[in-house]
């Protein structure tokens, strides 16, 4: 235990304390006075925190190390900044992954969006030719139409701001409530921010405006003479496919309809593809992502740590510990551990982290790489993850010093003799009676590692016995943990899992619903003509979906490896001294991508085919080309 000290001119206020059994009194929030009577520690402490005046705050190295040196009496097992503590590195890499999932999701709609309305603006002024060609003969400016049309767009944008903001606080909201259970924040409130609801507005009004320039750009090109007639048909060239005989002579009529209409329409065929490459990008990405999650628990806890039951003990003990624990009921295998926290330094360079002692042989923890191969932990010295030793400026064969919190606390030279790649922490493995030499032990344990028999009853004899011995300072069921890792992930992957195929649906959706009707409304009379040739409706919108599922699928295999690129850019910027995510994927993720972009086309089409049913031919047989 430590002594609390207060000094005015190291804090802003006195140091907060937290008692012995900080994990339990943390889960019990006891009442300081009351657990010091309970547990018979009458002003003791093993943890003192410390709150730093805001001249020091942003670089308190030079406060711990004079705490450290005031406090080295009593022994100070370790000190850490609030930048160095797992708390704050992962809430910060939480944060900024929201911030980068805040710049990566608007970017893509607004630019699936720009392109859509393009599209959009381009038909309005081909519709609209006549009545252009006559309000320019009328006397009207160029000007005067063209801001007429970017007026349209502006208000599509306006309105489509409007309903985001609204979504985008309920969205807010939701997941607000969600990280209020997961965070213990002092307050965690969503609010309505006049800056952010005004800078969307802004930036949707802007991309609406961006994207209708094309679309109104075109109707300044028309004069009056020519814009009164209606647009002449295009030429019916010879598309790419039909200059390959031995195919296209085996395609069937509808066909050839089906693929001169998606190769003769460019545009609205390239905006269909890129809204289909968008959604498949954040489908794949999404999955690999949750993907990529269930791997890190099975590899952490079915390749490498492998133990049923480990034990944490108050003191380093000896090897009798170890006889003692293989005797408790149900255990039919016992390893030792020994770990020492220290800092690892090289040159000018610092870390701080830890040694993990193995004893020869563990099959209780298994260090392995990132192809699941086991590392050779030498016995003479370090076996280290390559994150550490970049940061430190290792490479294999060099020494580095490490000074340890615990044993005589003397700083040695110790030789890095592997270094190998891992997904979680920095850690560094060594032979567990060469780590009891460098802190001045024989054989020192900490930590000890149960594999048991797991029938309930000696499990429950286990926990009895556990519970009577003293030395312990904690129990950690694997199980347990598993279990609760992985019910917190479900909930985390549902709670990201249904928003972006939300999303994605909705630019699958948008931009096939929008191509397919622009397309109906274009061959309206050529759509009647195979009416009266006897063509029922539903022939005629299998055409139409033929279209829509050939910009559909193409877009989302062109989507895919974006996906999985996007994946990799994630990954290197969630990389941390935590964890670093694993990029993997399976057949299920692309055939789940591409069965959800199929699911969406047909469901877009439903729409188009409703208004298959509603056209009256024989007004479209009328209309004059």
């Amino acid at each position: 235990s430590c002594r609390v000290f207060r000094n005015s001119s190291l804090m802003e206020e006195p140091f907060l304390v937290n008692t012995s059994y900080e994990r339990f009194l943390r889960k019990c929030s006891l009442k300081q006075s009351y657990a010091e009577d309970v547990f018979d520690f009458d002003g003791a402490a093993n943890q003192v925190l410390g709150l730093l005046d805001p001249d020091t705050r942003d670089e308190p190295d030079a406060v711990l190390d004079r705490a450290e040196q005031m406090l080295a009496p009593y022994g100070v097992f370790t000190t850490t900044p609030r930048r160095d503590q797992p708390s704050h590195k992962f809430l910060s890499m939480e944060i900024a992954g929201l911030r980068s999932f805040a710049l990566l999701m608007p970017a893509i709609f607004l630019g699936v969006a720009a392109v859509v309305l393009n599209v959009l603006l381009s038909r309005l002024a081909e519709q609209q030719r006549t009545v252009v060609g006559t309000l320019k003969a009328l006397g009207y400016t160029d000007r005067q139409i063209f801001g007429h049309f970017l007026k349209f767009g502006g208000v599509v944008g306006l309105l489509g701001g409007l309903v985001g903001c609204i979504g985008g606080y309920l969205a807010a909201d939701a997941m607000t409530a969600i990280y209020r259970q997961f965070y213990e924040f002092p307050e965690l409130v969503n609010r309505v921010y006049p800056s952010v609801i005004f800078g969307g507005l802004g930036i949707s009004l802007f991309c609406a405006v961006l994207g209708s320039l094309r679309g109104a750009r075109a109707v300044l090109r028309l004069r009056p003479a020519e814009a009164m007639r209606p647009k002449p048909p295009r030429s019916g060239r010879k598309i790419l496919l039909e200059r390959m005989g031995w195919f296209w002579r085996r395609l069937t009529s509808d066909w050839r309809m089906v693929l001169r209409s998606t190769m003769r329409n460019r545009t609205r065929t390239a905006t269909g593809v890129f809204a289909g490459a968008m959604g498949a990008c954040l489908l794949s990405s999404t999955f690999m992502m949750i993907l990529a999650l269930s791997y890190l628990v099975t590899f952490q806890f079915r390749s490498i740590t492998r133990s049923d039951i480990d034990l944490t003990l108050g003191h380093e003990r000896g090897e009798e510990v170890l006889l003692e624990a293989a005797r408790l009921p149900g255990v039919d295998r016992a390893e030792p551990q020994l770990n020492v926290p220290g800092t690892f330094s090289n040159g000018h360079r610092e870390k701080k982290g830890a040694i993990t002692g193995l004893a020869p042989q563990a099959r209780l923890t298994i260090p392995r790489n990132l192809e699941k191969e086991p590392i050779r932990i030498p016995s003479d010295g370090l076996a280290m993850t390559r994150q550490l030793a970049e940061a430190l400026g290792l490479e294999r064969g060099q020494w580095v010093t490490f000074q340890p919190t615990k044993g005589l606390r003397q700083p040695v030279r110790v030789p890095v003799l592997e270094i190998s790649d891992s997904y979680l922490g920095m850690a560094v493995y060594t032979d567990i009676r060469f780590l009891s030499r460098l802190v001045g032990e024989e054989l020192a344990i900490n930590r000890i590692q149960l594999s048991t028999d797991r029938d309930p009853a000696h499990l429950a004899a286990l926990y009895h016995d556990l519970k009577q011995l003293p030395l312990l300072e904690g129990v950690d069921c694997r199980t347990d943990m598993v279990r609760n890792l992985e019910e917190t992930l479900i909930q985390n992957t549902y709670a990201s899992l249904v928003p972006m195929i939300i999303f994605a649906g909705i630019l699958f959706f948008g931009a096939i619903l929008n191509s397919s009707l622009i397309s109906l409304a274009e061959r309206q009379r050529e759509l009647a003509t195979l009416r009266v040739l006897g063509y029922g409706p539903w022939k005629l919108g299998s055409l139409l979906l033929r279209e829509s599922m050939i910009t559909t699928l193409l877009g989302a295999i062109l989507g895919m490896p974006l996906g999985y690129g996007l994946t990799m850019a994630v990954a290197r910027m969630y990389a941390s001294d935590l964890f670093r995510f694993p990029v993997v994927s399976n057949a299920t993720v692309w055939i789940a991508t591409a069965a959800l972009a199929v699911v969406y086309g047909l469901s877009a089409h439903l729409f188009v085919q409703a208004a298959v049913h509603r056209m009256d031919w024989l007004e479209a047989l009328q209309t004059k080309e």
